[in-house]
């Protein structure tokens, strides 16, 4: 009956992973639904998620999930109730898995305003450059977590670093601020290709940023830089 139908709607579903969010067909607009993990059978990057039906909203698989369920194409699943972001939440695993996309959205989530947070001892390895932007101040504190690219960059790549942090508008802006404490970019395992070029020579870094009026490193480690140092700044 009706009643048992405003209950039913109301009722908060869980579901296992992020996978069985996007396929869950929702009961009512405004439903909320707990997620256990990003990833099936995991633990970790799930969360509480709110549906809305949206023509201007897009998926970035991090704070906005959109539906899967035929005839719900314009409904969103919306992360809610949260602090911070955490790579986990864009789909990374912090083992020894390929977190590169996740890794890459998750910089450019917190590029959008979000406060980032990693979690300490987690390594995130990642198979090419991750390059992302920035619209407004960033704040990432990645408690001591590394980073570990493993893939290789051939003579005369134009890639200078694992992380290549930009502003949107690819050019210097003023009253903003970047801020990143406790990284540790691990390049052991990432094989730089050169030439004698000076391209080439400008070296292999681990992070570059680019475009901020303020930028505030703590606490920043980079093993195995080549040709260089291991942080790069550029207005």
């Amino acid at each position: 009956d009706k009643t048992q139908k405003q209950i039913n709607d109301k009722t908060i579903q869980f579901l296992s992973s992020v996978s069985d969010l996007k396929n869950y067909q929702p009961r009512v607009l405004g439903q909320t639904v707990i997620v256990k993990s990003y990833h099936l059978d995991g633990s970790t990057g799930g969360g509480q998620f709110i549906c809305v039906q949206s023509a201007a909203l897009s998926e970035d698989l991090g704070v906005v999930f959109k539906s899967s369920v035929l005839g719900y194409e314009d409904y969103f699943w919306v992360r809610v109730n949260f602090d911070v972001l955490t790579p986990e939440m864009c789909g990374a695993n912090g083992t020894l898995q390929d977190s590169t996309d996740a890794m890459e959205r998750f910089l450019n989530l917190c590029g959008q305003g979000y406060k980032g947070q990693a979690v300490s001892g987690k390594v995130y390895k990642t198979n090419k450059t991750i390059s992302a932007t920035y619209s407004t101040s960033v704040n990432i504190d990645f408690n001591g977590a590394s980073i570990k690219p493993f893939f290789n960059l051939v003579a005369g790549g134009s890639s200078r670093g694992s992380i290549s942090y930009s502003h949107i508008s690819g050019d210097f802006v003023e009253n903003v601020t970047v801020k990143i404490d406790n990284l540790f970019i691990d390049l052991t395992d990432f094989t730089p290709v050169v030439s004698t070029s000076g391209d080439d020579r400008q070296g292999v870094c681990g992070l570059a940023i680019r475009h901020p009026e303020k930028v505030s490193i703590n606490n920043y480690k980079c093993k195995g830089a080549f040709y260089g140092f291991g942080l790069q700044l550029n207005r």
